[in-house]
């Protein structure tokens, strides 16, 4: 088995005006087929140095999900219409159940006046 890696040094950055942190990329490399034993051993000195990562690359690069920023931006347009039409959904279930509620308590009231009515006459 192999991988196709490439490894990357970084440096965190903190903000002065809170927890905010980013993390800097200061170097990659060229991405490089190695053996499962020589990633195996890159993982065991990449946890021993904190600004030493690996990244790899998935073997069916086709099948990756998202590879450009047009391929992102599509993904978050389709999720932000999703959560628009479940919000329009939502407004329109409690707009009925309001409805509902109103017709109930209407329903109610004019029961409660016709045995009224029957019990005091018509005044």
């Amino acid at each position: 088995m192999t991988h196709k890696i490439a490894i990357i040094t970084s440096r965190d950055v903190y903000s002065n005006y809170g927890d905010d942190s980013n993390t800097i990329i200061n170097n990659i490399t060229e991405w490089t087929i190695v053996s499962h034993e020589d990633y195996l051993l890159l993982q065991k000195a990449a946890a021993r140095q904190y600004n030493f990562a690996i990244l790899e690359q998935p073997v069916d690069t086709p099948a990756f999900i998202a590879k450009t920023i047009a391929d992102y931006l599509e993904i978050a347009k389709k999720e932000e219409a999703l959560a628009e039409a479940d919000k329009k959904k939502r407004a329109a279930q409690a707009l009925a159940r309001k409805h509902k509620n109103e017709l109930k308590d209407r329903e109610s009231k004019l029961t409660l006046l016709k045995k009224l009515q029957e019990e005091l006459g018509n005044l």
